[in-house]
Parts: C-alpha cells; sequence; structure tokens
C-alpha cells in the first residue's frame, strides 16, 4: 500500500404562530377574507413569493379574527399559507399548517370527503419531500382505502393516489410493493385511457426508475424508451414526466458506467424542469447532483463546483441543515476542494458534515465513521497527523462494533491508521495495522 495514500468517499453520506385579531366589522372583515384569498393565490401565480406569503398570513389572521380558529375559511388560509411556504421552500415549516388545516377539514367536513382526502395528500406529499415515510404510509393508504371504497378497484381515478403510495413503498426500499402498485396502475390506466396516454408513459417512467433502482438494467432501460416515445407522441403537459424518464434512463447508464451517454440526457433532463416553472425541489436537486457526479470524475471541477452549491442551497432550503442528504452536499463540496488541492478550504465543509450526521444518527454510526474517514484524510494532508489519527482509530471503532473485526469494511480506516503511524515515524505499529489489512483481504477473496 502507498503510505501516503489516504482513502475518501464522496457519495455515502447518501406550531403556527398565534396572530392578534383585527377590529373590523364582521361584514367588512368577510370582504377582506375573500378578497384576501384571491390576491393570495394570484401573487402565487406570478411568483411573488415573498409578498405571497406576507398577503397569506393576513389572510389567516382575517380569517381567525371573523371565524374562530376552526373554521372551512381557517382550513383554505392554512392551507394557502402552506402552498406560499412550499412555493418558496419552506416545506417544513409548511407541514404543522397542512396538519391543522387537515384537522379543520375533517371536524367539519367528514373524515372522507374529497376536501379530506386532498388535504391528507398533500400532507402526506410534503412528509415525502422531508423523508418523514412513516407518518406519510398512513395518510396514503387511508386515502387509497376510501377512493378504492367509492370508485372501485380500476377506476383511473384512483391511480394518482396507488402511484403516491408506489412511489413511497420505492423510497422505503419496499421494492415488491411498490412494483405491484405500479404495475396495478399501469395494468389500470392503459385499459381505460389507452396504450398512447400521457398517464400511461409517466407510468412506465415509474415502473422503470423502480427496476434501474434494483439494478434490472435491462428491463428499465426498455421500459423508460417506452414511456418516452409514449410521451413524445401525447398530448398535455408532458415535460415533466419527459424529463424524469430522462433522469431514470441516464441514472440506468450512469451506474452501468455508461457517463458519456448518460450525460446528455441528465442535461436535457434538468431543461425540461427549468421550462417547466416549477419550483425547485429534491427530485432537480438529485438530478444536479447525478451530472455534476459525471463532471467531477471527468476533472471538470469548474462546471461541478455551481451544481454541487444549487445542491446544498436546494436540499438547506427543503430539508434543513440537520438532514444527511445536506451532508452529502457538504461532503461532495469538500471531496471537490480536496481534490483541487484546496484542502484547508474543504476542512470545515468535511467538519459540517461529521455534526449533521453525528446529530441526525448519533456518535457510532458507520455513516459517522465515513465522515471521521473523511476529515482525517483533510488533516493529514495538511501534515496533521496527530489530529488526524484519533479520527481514523475512531472510524475504526464504529467499524468493528457495526461489522465485527474481519469485516472489509474496516480496511480504509486500518489503511489510514497505518500511514498516519508510518508518518510519524512508528513502523512497527503501522505494519501491524498494514498486516490487519492483508489478512482480511486473503479472508475475503
Amino acid at each position: 500500500m502507498n503510505k501516503n495514500h489516504i482513502r475518501l468517499t464522496i457519495s455515502v453520506i447518501y406550531a403556527v404562530c398565534s396572530v392578534a385579531a383585527i377590529v373590523i366589522p364582521a361584514s367588512a372583515t368577510t370582504m377582506l377574507t375573500d378578497h384576501l384569498i384571491k390576491d393570495t393565490m394570484s401573487r402565487l401565480h406570478e411568483w411573488q413569493l415573498d409578498v405571497a406569503v406576507e398577503q397569506a398570513e393576513r389572510e389567516l389572521a382575517a380569517a381567525e379574527a371573523t371565524y374562530g380558529r376552526n373554521h372551512l375559511k381557517v382550513a383554505a388560509a392554512l392551507r394557502h399559507l402552506a402552498d406560499s411556504d412550499v412555493a418558496k421552500g419552506k416545506v417544513r415549516h409548511a407541514v404543522p399548517l397542512a396538519e391543522r388545516a387537515r384537522e379543520i377539514l375533517t371536524s367539519e367536513r367528514g373524515a372522507t370527503h374529497p376536501e379530506v382526502l386532498e388535504s391528507m395528500e398533500f400532507l402526506a406529499g410534503l412528509c415525502i419531500r422531508l423523508g418523514m415515510y412513516d407518518k406519510a404510509e398512513p395518510l396514503f393508504t387511508s386515502v387509497a382505502t376510501v377512493r378504492e371504497q367509492s370508485l372501485g378497484s380500476d377506476h383511473p381515478d384512483l391511480t394518482a393516489t396507488l402511484n403516491d403510495l408506489a412511489r413511497l413503498y420505492g423510497a422505503q426500499g419496499k421494492y415488491a410493493e411498490a412494483e405491484a402498485l405500479y404495475i396495478r396502475t399501469l395494468t389500470i390506466r392503459h385499459s381505460a385511457l389507452g396504450e398512447n396516454h400521457l398517464l400511461v408513459a409517466e407510468s412506465f417512467a415509474d415502473l422503470g426508475g423502480l427496476y434501474r433502482k434494483v439494478g434490472m438494467y435491462e428491463e428499465a432501460e426498455s421500459i423508460l424508451s417506452r414511456a418516452l416515445e409514449i410521451a413524445g407522441k401525447a398530448d398535455g403537459e408532458k415535460g415533466l414526466i419527459q424529463a424524469a424518464a430522462l433522469f431514470e434512463l441516464a441514472s440506468c447508464y450512469d451506474a452501468q458506467g455508461r457517463q458519456v451517454e448518460a450525460e446528455p440526457l441528465y442535461v436535457r433532463s434538468l431543461e425540461l424542469r427549468d421550462r417547466s416553472g416549477v419550483v425547485e425541489d429534491l427530485g432537480l436537486a438529485e438530478t444536479l447532483d447525478k451530472l455534476a457526479g459525471i463532471y467531477y470524475t471527468q476533472g471538470r471541477y469548474v462546471e461541478t463546483e455551481p451544481l454541487f452549491k444549487r445542491v446544498l442551497g436546494i436540499r438547506i432550503r427543503l430539508l434543513g441543515n440537520g438532514h444527511p442528504d445536506v451532508a452529502a452536499a457538504w461532503n461532495s463540496l469538500a471531496i471537490l476542494y480536496h481534490a483541487q488541492g484546496m484542502i484547508p478550504k474543504a476542512e470545515p465543509y468535511y467538519k459540517q458534515a461529521l455534526t449533521i450526521l453525528e446529530n441526525y444518527h448519533g456518535k457510532n454510526h458507520p455513516s459517522v465513521a465515513t465522515a471521521l474517514n473523511n476529515l482525517g484524510g483533510c488533516l493529514y494532508y495538511q501534515g496533521k497527523y496527530y489530529q488526524a489519527l484519533p479520527l481514523f482509530r475512531r472510524s475504526l471503532i464504529i467499524y468493528e462494533n457495526a461489522y465485527g473485526q474481519h469485516d472489509p469494511r474496516l480496511v480504509n480506516s486500518l489503511e489510514n491508521i497505518s500511514s498516519c503511524y508510518d508518518k510519524l515515524g512508528e513502523s512497527g505499529i503501522a505494519n501491524e495495522f498494514e498486516l490487519r489489512v492483508r489478512v482480511i483481504r486473503a479472508q475475503s477473496n
């Protein structure tokens, strides 16, 4: 082993405010509330986001002052404020607003009313965006049950709910359950709408994306190509469906080392997303991250940096700075600066990633061990061997506790510790750790 080589990892780190009452006559307040609702939605459509949020807050205050805290007008105002927050990327702030709106609607309309079901789907969608899958699943399941009872098991209006539930299962790693729902959705849509409908293309894209995730690349490529063929011929707003299918097909190529084929598809997917005018979301961040990864592996660092920075910004806005996906974005930028020799600049980025992961997972999680190795490598390359060594040793302890004494996942930490001791003139100790590496490799061959 090259004693000067340290191994780094770029991609592992994968209540409503009270408002004072407004004292104006009730009739005037009612007119004001209705006017504010219309004005709020108009401003949101024009993307005057800051003004829209302020207007929605005024709408909520006026509705509560007029009707009390549990009126349908208040539920509508809460939803408009939640929509405004989502448009600004403040998804976490929108969740309690959506929860309160759902509670009011359920109380006033009954649990099976269409407005209640839509509010449940909206709340579940927010939860998925924040990775709160356990909270989203019962919401989607309840909606699917009610809709199936009222519509029948083969009605095309049921398929949007089934698709949402399938996507949730896919995000949770419940691939068999997701596949069954995607196939059911595709069958219903194909039978009811015809083989060349845009929603059929969406179903093919979703199913192909699932097969891509589980490594069934040949099946995924065929299905995704079919999705793009149908979407190209279909009527309607097809940009986002095409963007999703292109992303999944690019990811298929990317996973097989076919980056030259993947790159233009990622670029085209981003162009379609930008053209659609939708607000930045985690799907956009994933596409940017994948394209940046290709640029990085090709040494195109100038093009890589703004993409990684945009990924970081989107994830912080949508997830908050304490989420592991945000840690991954900090880590990617750190690796990028490290690769360009800007090692002191990389150090605070590595530290930020480590802090997030320790706070999220606790101090003894394997992801923390990876972050410790990366920060230790940064210190090592600055000649700070005494500071790097305890980080490498701590990472080794975490891996040993998680995987045992002889797992191949210990090798990086062992080699890094050996390199550190070698630099400190302790060649005997360095050789002991290097011997462990050779034993583990021999046992795994």
